[in-house]
């Protein structure tokens, strides 16, 4: 890895507007991933690490703008071409250099009910929560302040 702190953004960022991650399955050639690099370097032939699946793969090719390239760096937007990769299994989320990205299975955090939100909040009730590119489904706990004061996810 040229750069240890690599993190390609696929959900992409312009304006701080969010984009959604474009992944295309190229028969023959592989599964090409197409973002912003938020920091570091790469190059072709490195390994990244997808966290959120927790699978590392070798970078095959890489193109900007519709020309081949060796290697990208900071701001740059590029589409990544990795083999033997379930373009299925992807929605959006990060690349990074292998083991820089921390992941957690399980969380417990404090949580306020918005205003716009007219329903009591009760114990073991579900809702999603997001945290950086991935939504999952959380569970209300009772810590014994009346209404639901933690989540769990």
């Amino acid at each position: 890895m040229s750069d240890s702190n690599l993190c390609l953004c696929l959900y992409g960022c312009q304006n701080d507007a969010p984009r959604l991650l474009w992944r295309h399955y190229v028969a023959g050639q592989g599964t090409v991933l197409t973002g912003t690099v938020l920091s570091g370097q790469c190059k072709v032939g490195d390994t990244v690490e997808i966290p959120n699946m927790k699978l590392e793969k070798k970078v095959k090719s890489m193109q900007m703008f519709k020309r081949p390239v060796q290697s990208c760096a900071r701001g740059d937007r590029l589409g990544i071409c990795i083999t033997q990769l379930d373009h299925k299994l992807m929605e959006r989320g990060l690349v990074a250099a292998p083991g820089t990205v921390p992941t957690f299975g399980a969380a417990v955090v404090g949580a306020e009910k918005i205003r716009f939100f007219k329903g009591a909040v009760q114990s073991k009730m579900k809702f999603h929560v997001t945290v950086g590119h991935t939504t999952v489904m959380a569970t209300v706990g009772d810590q014994g302040g009346g209404e639901g004061t933690s989540v769990a996810g």
